[in-house]
């Protein structure tokens, strides 16, 4: 497995049997695009601790179509908007239509909520689908009536959320499958894993997209100090506990490619792959820095309010990030993982078959 190892002048020199010299400017364009909106949140997860935070100051109306303007984002296939929760913000719609304005025609955008403003997200969700946009909206769930409220830390959330869904549904049969999407994520702790049967039974009753995703405890959600992995195998004992617990969750849901992973992770403690952060994409704050992804958030490589991204992308800085993105030990991030493996497929090739293989010899549901 090829894997960069140290960047220096304008290069990036890859360890193999034979070194390769990259020059930056030959880097993938830039596809994927992560934007948290806002860091604002209504919500009071038990799993993260964004809802307090103050907030550092979004980026203008007028600053959002400046910086999408550049070329440097013409390239983009998928744009995930982000929060905290992003329909808190005003002009969310304006906002992104201004990206969609300077992207790829046929860019993919996903639009992340909570499910607590429902109206809201319909509204934006519609005028959307008016301009023309191919949209993906995806909505948490991590339990079904008084456990997900528990779960989001606000009474009343599961109804607002399974009302949501079933409107987003209809209007999905009126605007086509190609042009919206329904996800519903779900985050796998030790809190939620007695969960996650009833959600998947949930959401493959409504006909609709289950996207788990596993706790993890980055700088972005407030809840750790960098690099902390105390939810896996390799930890303390309470971590092999609560990985125990999860895996016996993971048991109950049918083979998938993301289920391969999540037990990788939990059995192994990392799973190092080639990514693709700073590469083919990135995650930008609300306040315009520039970072690698959620657990490397802090990591402000540049800001796009202060300096055009093309400055950024090529700077000794970046390099010097490219190479810490290189030393991670892996995640189980769902945009992160499938964007990485788009740019280097080896080391998912076997969770992919061990997945194909056990959805041929029957499962439950496919997931």
């Amino acid at each position: 497995m090829i894997r960069e190892l140290k960047a220096f002048g304008n290069f990036v020199v890859r360890s193999s049997r034979t070194a390769v010299l990259e020059p930056l400017h030959q880097l993938p364009k830039l596809e994927h695009l992560v934007y948290e909106v806002t860091d604002r949140c209504n919500s009071k997860c038990v799993h993260c601790n964004i809802w307090q935070n103050k907030g550092t100051g979004d980026m203008s109306d007028a600053e959002i179509e400046r910086i999408f303007s550049s070329g440097a984002f013409r390239h983009l296939n998928d744009v995930i908007i982000t929060g905290g929760e992003p329909v808190l913000r005003s002009g969310i719609v304006a906002n992104m239509a201004a990206i969609h304005g300077n992207v790829t025609p046929d860019a993919q955008f996903s639009l992340s909520t909570n499910g607590l403003l429902p109206e809201r997200v319909l509204e934006a969700t519609r005028k959307c689908l008016e301009r023309g946009m191919r949209l993906i909206v995806g909505v948490s769930l991590d339990g079904l009536n008084e456990r997900h409220d528990a779960a989001r830390g606000v009474k009343g959330n599961f109804g607002k959320v399974d009302g949501l869904l079933k409107s987003l549904i209809r209007m999905r049969e009126e605007s086509g499958n190609d042009k919206l999407t329904v996800t519903v994520g779900y985050t796998l702790s030790p809190k939620t894993a007695g969960n996650l049967n009833e959600v998947a039974d949930y959401v493959c009753n409504l006909g609709l997209r289950f996207l788990p995703q596993m706790f993890e405890e980055f700088e972005y959600y407030s809840n750790s100090a960098p690099g902390n992995f105390s939810y896996f195998a390799d930890g303390t004992e309470d971590a092999r506990e609560s990985a125990q617990v999860m895996l016996k969750a993971l048991e109950t849901i049918p083979p998938s490619f993301q289920k391969e992973l999540f037990l990788t992770l939990l059995d192994r403690g990392q799973f190092p792959f080639k990514c693709a952060s700073l590469r083919s994409f990135f995650l930008l704050r609300s306040n315009g820095d520039v970072t690698p992804c959620l657990r490397y958030s802090e990591t402000r490589i540049g800001n796009l309010r202060e300096t055009p991204l093309e400055e950024i992308w090529h700077s000794k800085k970046m390099e010097e990030a490219r190479v810490m993105v290189d030393n991670c030990r892996g995640c189980s991030n769902t945009w992160a993982t499938g964007w990485s493996m788009r740019y280097w497929m080896p080391p998912f090739f076997r969770l992919l078959a061990a997945a194909t293989i056990k959805k041929r010899l029957g499962g439950r549901r496919a997931a």
